[in-house]
Order: structure tokens, then sequence, then C-alpha cells
């Protein structure tokens, strides 16, 4: 099916998913100290947050304003996707930096997002050359 969360991934590079995946699966099952495992959850994220946009910009090599665009929207939906899958936002240790982690606000968020793309002929500015 195609809900905002799977759009949403979609505009994330695979190679990032792909990445990022593992690293906080390895990060939550890498040691029985739940700050430990909270930095290397947030070291992944913080990863992915640079190598998103990096990504973006070497393999789409913007030069217009709309190729710009793209990254942008290429980087929020990776925060949102991380957000929801949880990693380090649902951990414990997190409440001290953010709010309680509520997979159904993220998701909420997700779909408001999917829906701000979606007005803009988003589709059109990424085939765009």
């Amino acid at each position: 099916h195609n809900g905002p969360l799977t759009r949403v991934m979609k505009m994330v590079p695979a190679e990032i998913v792909a990445g990022y995946v593992p690293l906080v699966a390895i990060a939550e099952a890498i040691s029985d100290k739940p700050d430990t495992r909270f930095t290397l959850a947030v070291g992944a994220f913080i990863v992915g947050l640079i190598l998103t946009p990096i990504y973006l910009i070497l393999v789409g090599k913007p030069n217009k304003w709309y190729h710009w665009v793209n990254v942008g929207v290429g980087l929020i939906s990776f925060v949102l996707w991380a957000y929801v899958l949880g990693g380090p936002f649902a951990m414990e240790q997190m409440n001290a930096y953010l709010w309680a982690y509520d997979q159904r606000i993220a998701s909420f968020v997700v779909g408001l997002f999917t829906w701000a793309v979606g007005l803009f002929p988003y589709d059109k500015l990424q085939s765009s050359g």
C-alpha cells in the first residue's frame, strides 16, 4: 500500500536506509548499558543527517532551485522517517531532550508532511532536468 510512510521512505535515498536501519539495530543490541545504546543510536541518526544531503547533492548535482528543494525534502524526509522508526527517539534518554515518544503523533506528522509535499508538483520537480 502507498501510505504516507511509504511515500516519505521513497524520498529517503535507499543507500541511507540501508545504512541507518542496521546501525540503529546494532546500537540497540550492542550493550547492556542504556546510555551507550542511546549514544550509538543518536550517532547513527547524526551520521544519517549529515550523509543524506551530501548523497543527494553528489548524486543529483543540483544546479536549479527545484533540485535544491529535492535536497531539502529528502533531508526532512529522513528526519521524519527516522523519527517514525523510533530508534534513539523512542529511547527513554531522549525524554531529557525532546518530548515523550509517541509513534501515533510521529505518523500524524508524516501524514501532514506527505500531504504538504503532495500539494506541490514534487514528482515533476524530481524528474525535471
